[in-house]
């Protein structure tokens, strides 16, 4: 599956980011552009992003070989299994990005943009021995 790009809305868990993805589709009836969204749980491992984020999520996925789905005989069983673990263990590859539990099936490949947080300016705190600060207001001059 492409890799989709979504908005971070909650990082309240650890590890774990709900990602708000947009899509437009054509509404035949109407005629018109109708925007949905769909809201993702992916796992953050470094634990970076942060409310606001723009991220690219990937679907994690287990790959298994399709020999693992041979028929097995009634009578030989367990040699089947350890034959098939033996012979065929350096071809079994588990994809990096597995689903992680029941609801996340997605992991954040990177951050495309951070957001941009606001930092209120701090009061300006006068220290002894330092002069006041003029406090003028805009557009007029201090009388002299």
């Amino acid at each position: 599956m492409k890799p989709v790009v979504g908005i971070v809305v909650s990082n309240k868990m650890q590890k774990s980011v709900v990602v708000a993805v947009d899509r437009l589709f054509h509404h035949k009836l109407y005629n018109r552009y109708v925007k949905r969204t769909s809201k993702f749980m992916a796992h953050d491992e470094k634990n970076q992003c942060n409310i606001g984020d723009r991220v690219k999520l990937l679907e994690g996925l287990v790959r298994l070989p399709s020999m693992l789905n041979v028929p097995r005989c009634k009578n030989h069983t367990n040699f089947n299994v350890l034959f098939l673990f033996l012979f065929f263990l350096p071809q079994v590859r588990l994809d990096s990005s597995r689903p992680l539990s029941k609801r996340k099936h997605w992991v954040v490949a990177e951050i495309l943009r951070k957001a941009r947080i606001y930092v209120r300016p701090s009061l300006a705190i006068q220290t002894p021995g330092e002069p006041a600060a003029a406090s003028t207001p805009s557009g007029t001059l201090p009388s002299s």
